[in-house]
């Protein structure tokens, strides 16, 4: 009799062990997704590594425990390790659709549209109704420069859910080709949705200051300022507009705080070379682009702004090989095929500067810069006339 009941309990205890065992790892994920909640992504991380590591979750709770842990190493910037994680989730639950979308977003994290741009497909096949799934398409779509794909995504997205972020993506999209005033229509709807919205407050800013409304543009920055006291770009960003205004030694004191808070932001030395550049001060504007291509080698805007520069200076080489570098990192983008297309003209390599032209209409159908100048290289390329670039 005793023998039959030492036999009962050993495998009364064999069978308690893995219940009690998948209690701690689940236990060890939940407290996980709490520290993720508090923002203590390496709390986070460690109990996912038990959890995980114990073999003693489920099938799908794995796949959660793998995105989890992805999620934490994405916040904290470990983009390779988040895309790993994301990947061993969708693995494990092949219609994971938020696993597409965070994955997506490591891969734009890391500059990588095309895998961004895959990845949001697939959550979207997979919830066509997601609003946030379409923002974040439009934004991989930005970032490689195909505005019309992204202007219809952001349009998508607010049509199903009226979100602040989509709009000043939008309104994005229409500062980068010349359309103020439907950037700030967008940018007000999205401050009025998020009062304290930083980034749309700067990016309505640049709007007001293209359009030459300075002060407009300062009250802006002001707001911004009183958010997040010190911002570095909100700084630079006023001392640019106080540069146009004429108010030469109060940018020139802002830009030197802005640079002194944070010597390794490009961005305050971006937007002085933006100023020196409006001002025509070319050789002044190129050694502060340098500076922020030391910082960012890899900034697309940097690179074209001193495109520009050099173009203006009759340095046409090295325009285009700036032109060229930005055509690598964004292939979408009209505005660098059509300066190149110049810098080409100006050299008499009119069919290198007709395929650019080419290329930048094909790009941006309604860009009209683009078509005068492809019209003007054909009739060049007829007439043995020279053009200017």
């Amino acid at each position: 009799m005793k023998k039959a009941l030492f036999a009962a309990a050993t495998l009364a205890a064999l069978l308690a062990t893995p219940t009690f065992a998948f209690a701690d790892a689940q236990g060890d994920v939940n407290a996980a997704i709490d520290a993720l909640r508090n923002h203590d992504y390496d709390q986070a991380i460690k109990l996912l590594n038990g959890a995980i590591g114990s073999g003693n979750l489920s099938k799908d709770n794995t796949a959660t425990a793998y995105f989890d842990r992805g999620t934490a190493y994405l916040n904290k910037g470990q983009n390779d390790n988040a895309i790993a994680d994301f990947s061993l989730a969708i693995g494990l639950r092949s219609k994971f659709g938020e696993a597409y979308g965070m994955r997506g977003n490591a891969h734009l994290a890391k500059g990588e549209a095309d895998a961004g741009i895959a990845d949001f497909q697939a959550m979207l096949a997979l919830d066509p109704q997601n609003a946030d799934g379409h923002a974040n398409l439009a934004n991989a779509y930005r970032a490689k420069g195909m505005n019309e794909q992204a202007l219809v995504e952001y349009g998508t997205a607010i049509s199903m859910h009226k979100s602040p972020y989509p709009y000043e993506g939008r309104a994005l999209v229409y500062l980068a080709t010349n359309k103020p005033d439907l950037a700030i229509a967008d940018l007000n709807e999205a401050i009025a949705l998020k009062p304290d919205y930083t980034a749309a407050l700067v990016n309505r800013a640049n709007a007001f200051s293209a359009q030459g409304k300075y002060d407009l543009a300062i009250a802006d920055l002001d707001t911004e300022l009183k958010y997040r006291p010190g911002d570095t770009i909100a700084v630079a960003n006023r001392a640019a507009v106080l540069a146009k205004m004429g108010r030469t030694d109060a940018a020139a004191q802002q830009y030197a705080d802005a640079v002194k808070a944070n010597p390794n932001n490009p961005a305050p030395y971006r937007t002085l070379g933006d100023s020196y550049m409006g001002q025509k001060k070319f050789t002044d504007a190129i050694g502060q682009y340098d500076k922020a291509l030391a910082i960012d080698p890899h900034d697309p805007t940097t690179l074209l702004n001193r495109g520009a520069c050099y173009h203006s200076m009759g340095k046409f080489e090295k325009a285009i090989a700036d032109y060229t570098a930005v055509i690598k990192l964004t292939p979408n983008d009209a505005r660098a095929y059509n300066n190149r297309g110049g810098a080409y003209g100006a050299l008499r390599k009119l069919d290198l500067a007709i395929a650019d032209f080419e290329m930048a209409v094909k790009l941006d159908p309604n860009f009209a810069e683009a078509k005068h100048n492809l019209e003007g290289a054909t009739k060049a390329k007829e007439t043995g006339k020279t053009i200017h670039g």
